[in-house]
């Protein structure tokens, strides 16, 4: 089975923009730790990994193929002609603009094997609107989003206003004033606002299969607010592990709702005083797959293609807790590029 993974920032999704660095690290990160693990979970002669990479990066040192498209080549032509010569995808995209979504429905076209979510589920849960709009519905506690057109009502915590399709903490700006968060909100289309509200955030990583879930790790973000802006500077991956009970019980909950997600997926939360909250579902890789495996001490990859046949979805508990410093990883650690 020859497996194409597209992680779309370190992929060529960027190539008319300037590609910055931290997202850069962190896109990079992820799709090495996939690599590595399905490379792993692959048995001898059984498999081949062909990887998307921007012609401005070096590619790694790993066992795969990595391949680049050429001068003006349009990158979404790129990434089907290879899919054409592909039996499964493991797409890696931020739903910005659609793109994971996207990505998804073109397997899906071409008959691939499709190691994420459907897209209709894809396309849901890339906005917060519709993911906090069909949470409620179904019973769960989720951050209110409203949108410009509508009135803010009081929060004496502060706003938090975003993309309501971006990805992590991309764009995502503190107020504690509530007409600054008006204006802000305002002034930018396709942008949301929710409550500030206070609490431990964390995240949860999760395998699911057709309303199945088995939880795999309760991960603590650390989260700073410094002028304003808000940034994830860590993730303790097995971090949080004291909640598992009803973090466990929430993503049952959570998977119900959405039966369409599928293999990996990221639920980001708030604990606060009236219990946890919902923030957000990222149907995809998130970072926290950086330190999954080895806090496991199991192959997360491994687990993934194990959904493809019969037989429960597996459940996991960290044996270790392992840090992922972002501040240091976008700050610090370089690029190495084929130019500047």
């Amino acid at each position: 089975m020859q497996i194409f993974i597209c992680e779309y920032i370190t992929g060529g999704g960027l190539q008319n923009e300037d590609l910055l660095r931290g997202l850069t690290r962190e896109g990079a990160m992820m799709r090495d730790a996939l690599v590595r693990d399905l490379s792993a979970a692959l048995p001898d002669g059984s498999g081949e990994i062909i990887v998307s990479c921007d012609p401005r990066l070096a590619p790694p040192s790993l066992p795969a193929g990595f391949v680049s498209s050429e001068d003006g080549e349009d990158i979404w032509a790129f990434w089907e002609r290879h899919m054409g010569k592909a039996d499964a995808l493991w797409p890696i995209a931020p739903e910005t603009q659609g793109a994971m979504e996207r990505l998804c429905a073109m397997a899906k076209r071409k008959g691939l094997v499709l190691l994420a979510g459907d897209p209709e589920t894809i396309r849901v849960t890339a906005s917060k609107r519709t993911t906090a709009e069909a949470l409620s519905r179904g019973g769960v506690a989720v951050v209110p989003v409203h949108g410009a057109g509508e009135e803010l009502p009081p929060s004496p915590s502060g706003w938090v206003v975003k993309p309501d399709d971006g990805a992590g903490a991309e764009d995502t700006r503190y107020f504690l004033n509530l007409e600054e968060a008006r204006d802000w909100l305002v002034e930018r289309p396709g942008y949301i606002a929710q409550p500030y509200l206070e609490g431990e955030v964390a995240s949860l990583s999760l395998l699911c299969r057709d309303g199945a879930v088995g939880l795999l790790s309760c991960n603590r973000q650390i989260v700073t607010i410094a002028d304003g802006e808000i940034r994830l500077e860590a993730i303790e991956v097995g971090g949080i592990e004291e909640q598992r009970e009803a973090f466990s019980a929430l993503a049952q909950d959570i998977a119900a709702l959405f039966p369409g997600l599928w293999g990996y997926n990221g639920i980001d939360v708030i604990c606060g005083k009236e219990g946890i909250t919902v923030l957000e579902i990222n149907p995809r890789l998130t970072t926290s797959y950086v330190g999954l495996g080895e806090s496991l001490g199991v192959n997360p990859a491994g687990m993934v293609l194990g959904l493809l046949e019969a037989g429960p979805v597996p459940t996991c508990i960290p044996k270790k807790t392992v840090t992922i410093e972002l501040t240091e990883m976008a700050e610090v650690a370089p690029i190495e590029m084929v130019h500047e």
